[in-house]
């Protein structure tokens, strides 16, 4: 169903590593470039401070004094540099934003293809299960007639042979269904939940 196809893919972009690492990777790159169009001038206030605990008192007054001083500096960056800052931002902002479309478009067909393959395999197991239990109930009336002389022992082995055959479709059906939805589970980032570890995006941090 598209909602819970959905819903999947949402879950996916919130519990992947990927797309958290790409999506950080990304903010810091438009943090850089914002700095670049806004860092003509670097201003940095300072205050500074000096204590004189010991010395001459008849040297002079500083004696258990202290003196305090602050101000400002002002640099301004090369135009330059702010621009190939700027260019190798954008840039990268690029490349991270071709990688989560990637990356989601990998993790969407992941999860669609599993997705199907267990429903379909649910649906099969159905009518697997109903051969299952044909071939199981032509045995037990096989082997009836087997004791009653009807059939010989080659009838016998051949029916067995056949419910043995539908035990190994079965088998296999669910040994693909649980190996396909461990596959959804690592695709929707379930599997790190299972053991405890979940990632969630987070604004990244602003530098000083």
């Amino acid at each position: 169903q598209p909602d819970r196809l959905h819903q999947l893919l949402q879950k996916a972009r919130e519990n992947n590593p990927t797309f958290t690492v790409l999506q950080d990777a990304r903010g810091n790159a438009e943090l850089q470039r914002q700095r670049a169009l806004q860092g003509r001038y670097d201003v940095t206030a300072f205050l500074e401070g000096t204590t004189f605990p010991v010395g001459s008192q008849t040297y002079d007054d500083r004696f258990q004094g202290w003196t305090v001083g602050g101000g400002f500096n002002v640099r301004l960056n090369d135009r330059r540099v702010l621009e190939a800052t700027r260019q190798k931002a954008e840039a990268e902002i690029r490349q991270f934003e071709a990688q989560i479309e990637a990356e989601e478009l990998l993790v969407r067909r992941r999860v669609t293809t599993e997705t199907q393959s267990v429903l379909e395999n649910d649906r099969n197991r159905d009518q697997i299960l109903e051969l299952l239990r044909q071939k199981a109930e032509e045995f037990r009336l096989r082997q009836g007639a087997y004791f009653a002389n009807s059939v010989n022992i080659d009838q016998l082995v051949d029916t067995r042979s056949g419910l043995a055959s539908s035990e190994t479709v079965l088998a296999s059906n669910l040994y693909n269904s649980a190996n396909r939805e461990s596959r959804l589970w690592l695709a929707t980032g379930s599997a790190y939940e299972l053991v405890g570890l979940q990632v969630r995006s987070e604004p990244p941090a602003r530098g000083r």
